[in-house]
């Protein structure tokens, strides 16, 4: 080949390139053009709902111009779209491209001068949401400049950048957290959009160069046929070769019309293995790439059918050739299998296979052409994706949705033969403190410890689920007796007794499992699933580390638990909460020296509802927040009005739970109450139950010692009735210990009790504590209590409790009561 020769063709070829990237771009100009109206719409209108929601917020009229200066530059880009698609050729498809990007970049800065107004608000859920419509925005904007990076650029960009700089300067920590989640967005956003970019080009790529072959084909085509009609003309009166001439015409024809077919397939299957069976001659044809995705060269796989039939999975074959058959005799109108073949080196590849048939004018299948895809990779990924959406990725048991769907399948077999099926509902004891104390780390390595036991023990054929957290269920099939269940709910109860070992320490966590069956406990598997978990928690009642079955009582409790809650939200707004005290006397003196400040709740619904019913579903449902300082309000108002009526000291005892306790204004709330109502800190005691004590959280003992030291005394409620108080006393700065009323009522019949109270006593004053007791309901007791030197006391010997205005009445009365003597 001569140098001008190759020169001409690296010419052509360079052209070529130019040619195919000018399409590129000239489809990209189209694609953006394409999306304008829609795209502008959207600014319009998002527009308009930042400025419905910032207009109360921000006084100043930049909202409203800063709308005008949206509407312009979105108006811009419209004006270009028109002038476009009246005119397309007025510009180079460069200057079209050119002009679409500084749109983008003025509407994408427009965007960007709202954002510092956010923060003009001054309200981080109005940033957050105002944050979250901007990320809506950037979203539409990977679907509609994904086809043009830069115009995606300029556009998100300034948005997002703006958002970020304005919440850090913000400083506090919702801010930042919210300007590194859009940082983080951005990010995540731009690799997003350079993915579907990259795809993009490379499908508009292929659609321009498949265009260019089409057209190059069909010019051959073309040539050939003027070839062709040339000689036909050149030896029309050459009568003694014209039979020679038909005959080379005719198959000149059919090698072009084959030629074309395979064509049409190789661009259906794109870079697939392709197949080419001559059903009159049986003569096949392998192409390359189908032998390589078997891991075999050209070379070392013969074209013939017999290769085919040996590499398939036996179990396919028989399947994939019946289907075939159809499609040749026209039973199917179309061939879409996927089998398995092997490969070269022993695995087995996931193979799509499609066919299509080439019939002659008869309508007889003469060739079938197909490709061969692997889709080895998807198979595994949707097999990957399976297992995330049934199995729990920690303890690899099933999921929640797996086990509901396990447990209606369940219910059927057991509808079906006339069988029970029994849920186990089980959570583990203490859970959260070892999550709290130990770290997440150490309680996912316990919650798989504990997957594993639960699995020794199942019988085959049952199943162990995890829910989620610490809760996990077993479900048991073909139950003939309930005392199967029973044996297997106490097989796994001992198998909690035994330690687990963490982080070389040995923890012993035990569980608490509720029981129901079918179909006495319901039929559904939420109904089932939903008494199983009441059970659970009558099981947590008990004590823990046993089970339960569930029974129709538990569902009453449960109900009535509900309607607690339901009336407890806004009780507080509609005043139905009340605060009384009962008085602490001084057996010294006999005089009322303090008060304990006590809830009441009267609801028009329920009536009087026991404390003990209410306060813990108000700790669950944190409602306890804001009634507890209602209590802590009244109490401190009331207190400083009595200490004013009397000459000694009055202090005013106040009982605080654990919730309250990891509230983070709680000490900051109470100083400032204190200092507002002018009540020295030293009349407060807030009494602390074991209850708040027990996670040992590091906050919980700062805020201990806070209160300690800003000189507000602490007392140890209901002592005696825990595992660790006198670890507790010994550990946190309490000033007063509270005798528990269970071992006073048997003071003067049980020497046990009453030696217990006698060395509570003796203990806490040989740890500098006062002793208050409670309950104390006998002139015997209170006798008791004065020779064993206890300071203080209360009960309904001296008084139940009662409202503000009985108890001034009856501090009036006792002050006259010793002004007399």
């Amino acid at each position: 080949m001569t140098i001008l020769a190759k020169r001409t063709m690296s010419n052509n070829e360079s052209g070529q390139q130019v040619t195919v990237k000018a399409l590129i771009a000239e489809e990209q100009t189209r694609l953006l053009y394409q999306q304008a109206p829609i795209s502008n719409v959207t600014v319009y209108s998002v527009a308009l709902l930042f400025y419905f929601i910032l207009k109360s917020h921000i006084d100043s009229g930049i909202v409203e111009l800063w709308v005008l200066a949206l509407f312009a530059t979105a108006t811009f880009r419209l004006v270009l779209w028109l002038m476009r698609k009246n005119n397309p050729q007025k510009w180079t498809t460069k200057q079209w491209l050119r002009a679409y990007l500084i749109g983008c970049l003025l509407v994408g800065t427009a965007w960007s001068l709202i954002v510092p107004y956010i923060i003009l608000a001054n309200n981080l859920t109005i940033a957050i949401g105002l944050s979250m419509l901007l990320f809506g925005i950037v979203a539409s904007a990977v679907v509609i400049l994904s086809v043009y990076l830069p115009a995606f650029v300029v556009y998100v960009y300034p948005q997002l950048l703006t958002l970020i700089v304005t919440l850090f300067t913000y400083g506090d920590a919702g801010h930042n957290a919210l300007a590194i989640a859009t940082l983080v967005y951005l990010v995540m956003t731009t690799l997003f959009t350079r993915n579907v970019n990259r795809n993009l080009l490379e499908n508009i790529s292929l659609q321009v160069q498949n265009s260019q072959l089409i057209q190059d084909l069909g010019e051959e085509v073309k040539n050939r046929e003027n070839v062709i009609k040339k000689r036909t003309l050149e030896l029309q009166d050459k009568n003694n070769a014209l039979s020679k001439e038909i005959s080379v015409r005719r198959l000149t024809e059919t090698a072009l019309r084959k030629s074309e077919e395979r064509f049409e397939l190789a661009m259906r299957g794109a870079n697939d293995g392709v197949y080419d069976w001559n059903l009159q001659s049986n003569e096949i044809y392998y192409s390359p790439r189908w032998k390589r995705m078997l891991g075999y060269e050209d070379h070392e796989l013969p074209n013939e059918f017999s290769t085919w039939e040996s590499l398939i999975d036996d179990k396919d074959r028989e399947r994939s050739w019946e289907m075939l058959t159809d499609y040749i005799n026209g039973r199917r109108d179309n061939f879409h299998i996927e089998f398995k073949m092997q490969h070269k080196d022993g695995h087995w590849v996931d193979i799509l296979s499609r066919a299509f048939l080439v019939r002659d004018a008869q309508g007889n299948a003469i060739r079938t052409v197909g490709t061969h895809v692997d889709i080895s990779e998807k198979k595994r990924q949707e097999a990957h994706i399976l297992r995330q959406a049934h199995y729990d990725g920690l303890t690899g048991l099933p999921n929640r949705f797996l086990a509901m769907d396990r447990l209606a399948q369940l219910l059927k077999e057991a509808s079906r033969d006339v069988s029970k099926v029994a849920i186990l509902f089980l959570d583990l004891d203490g859970f959260k403190r070892v999550n709290d104390t130990l770290g997440h780390e150490t309680g996912d390595r316990l919650l798989v410890q504990a997957a594993e036991r639960l699995q020794s023990v199942v019988r085959e054929g049952d199943s162990v689920c995890r829910l989620g957290g610490d809760e996990f269920v077993v479900l048991l099939r073909n139950l003939g007796e309930l005392t199967d269940a029973r044996t297997v709910a106490s097989s796994l109860i001992s198998q909690f007794r035994h330690p687990f070992s963490l982080d070389e320490r040995e923890l012993v966590v035990t569980t608490s499992i509720g029981i129901a069956v079918y179909p006495s406990d319901g039929i559904t598997p939420t109904e089932l699933l939903r008494n199983a978990d009441t059970a659970m928690y009558h099981s947590k009642e008990q004590g823990r580390n046993t089970f339960n079955f569930f029974t129709t009582e538990m569902n009453l409790n449960v109900s009535r638990m509900l309607e607690v809650e339901e009336q407890l939200h806004g009780a507080q707004e509609r005043h139905e909460f009340s605060v009384v005290y009962q008085p602490v006397v001084e057996l010294q003196s006999n005089r009322v020296v303090a008060a304990e400040a006590l809830l009441r709740w009267n609801n028009p619904v329920l009536g009087t509802v026991s404390p003990d019913e209410f306060i813990p579903i108000a700790e669950q449902t944190g409602v306890i927040l804001g009634i507890g300082r209602y209590v802590l309000q009244q109490a401190v108002e009331n207190a400083l009005r009595w200490r004013e009526m009397l000459d000694h000291e009055f202090k005013i005892a106040i009982n605080l739970s654990p919730r309250q306790f990891r509230d983070t204004t709680l000490v900051d709330y109470i100083k400032d109450l204190l200092e507002c109502n002018g009540l020295k800190e030293n009349a407060l005691v807030l009494e602390v139950t074991e209850g708040v004590l027990m996670s040992g959280q590091q906050d919980i003992e700062h805020a201990l010692s806070r209160l300690h030291n800003a000189g507000i005394r602490l007392a140890m409620d209901d002592f005696g009735t825990g595992y660790s108080s006198l670890n507790y006393l010994r550990k946190y700065p309490f000033d007063v210990l509270k005798v528990d009323r269970s071992f006073v009522n048997d003071l003067t019949v049980d020497p046990a009790d009453c030696e217990l109270v006698n060395a509570s006593i003796l203990m806490a004053h040989g740890l500098g504590l006062e002793v208050v007791a409670e309950g104390v309901e006998t002139e015997n007791q209170l006798s008791q209590l004065r020779d064993m030197q206890c300071e203080y006391a209360q009960g309904y010997l001296f008084s139940r409790p009662i409202n503000v205005d009985a108890f001034t009445d009856l501090l009036q009365y006792h002050s006259k009561a010793e002004s007399s003597v």
